[in-house]
C-alpha cells in the first residue's frame, strides 16, 4: 500500500508532504518539525493527515521546542 502524510499548519498551509509504500501492519511515523525545504517550524499546533486508499485518519500534533 502506498501511505501519503502531509502536515499542515492550523491556518492550512501544508508544510510537509511524504509519500512512501507499507506493508499493513503497525509503523510509528517520527517527524522532526521541519518542513518540506529543511527549516524549522515554530512551536505550536499542527494537523497530520494520513491517506491510504480507502483509509484517511487525521490527528493533531504539538510540537514543543
Amino acid at each position: 500500500f502506498y501511505v501519503i502524510f502531509n502536515i499542515y499548519s492550523l491556518l492550512g498551509t501544508e508544510v510537509l508532504s511524504l509519500s512512501a509504500p507499507y506493508q499493513p501492519g503497525s509503523y510509528r511515523f517520527t517527524w522532526n518539525g521541519r518542513d518540506q525545504m529543511g527549516n524549522e517550524l515554530s512551536s505550536g499546533v499542527y494537523i497530520l493527515k494520513m491517506e491510504s486508499g480507502k483509509f484517511l485518519e487525521t490527528r493533531k500534533l504539538v510540537l514543543m521546542k
